[in-house]
Parts: C-alpha cells; sequence; structure tokens
C-alpha cells in the first residue's frame, strides 16, 4: 500500500481557509521508499531509480530512505543493496540524500 501525505495547515476538526493556510514544510524525509530497482515492487532499471529521486527532490524531498522488503519471498542481500545505493548516490544530484533501510517482515 502506498499512502501520499498532503500537508495541510490546521488540526483534523477545524482547518483554516485556504488564504490563511501555512506554507508546506521546506524539507521532507520520505523514510520508507522503494527506489532501488530489482527489488520486489521498485523500479525496473536504475534510470528510473533516477526518475523518481528527481521527481522526489523537486517536491522537496531532502533525504529518502533505501527500503527493500526483506522476507522469504523477497530475500535481502547486503552486499547488492549497498552496490546498487553506490550506483543510485552516483547518479543523483546532491539536492537529495539517499540512506539504507530494510522493509523486514
Amino acid at each position: 500500500m502506498k499512502v501520499r501525505v498532503v500537508w495541510k495547515s490546521g488540526g483534523l476538526l477545524g482547518r483554516s481557509p485556504v488564504d490563511d493556510a501555512d506554507a508546506p514544510p521546506q524539507a521532507l524525509i520520505d523514510i520508507r521508499s522503494h527506489i532501488l530497482w530489482g527489488f520486489d515492487d521498485g523500479p525496473l532499471g536504475l534510470d528510473q531509480s533516477v526518475a523518481m529521486l528527481q521527481l522526489a527532490a523537486a517536491h522537496g524531498t531532502t533525504d529518502i530512505v533505501a527500503t527493500p522488503r526483506a522476507t522469504f519471498e523477497h530475500p535481502f542481500d547486503p552486499e547488492i543493496v549497498a552496490q546498487r545505493l553506490q550506483e543510485l548516490r552516483a547518479r543523483a544530484d546532491s539536492s537529495i540524500r539517499i540512506h539504507s533501510g530494510c522493509d523486514f517482515h
């Protein structure tokens, strides 16, 4: 399941009018992302991973955590993860930092 968070000012019960809305945060951190290609339901290749990073950065994401799944169906190989992170970081511009994580079941 993918969740999209939209920044809205005010609480759940009393929203401010649009004219009084606070600006969205200037720095967003994505703590669960299938940004690495070839794992579970992530992108098909490096080019798609780079495109995903560019889109995230364009929308204010400053940090993203690559969290491929680790299950019996999706074995987690730390060497492959490290290699792909290195390749992705080499292709990404410096506007977004990529961190390593795991979606462990």
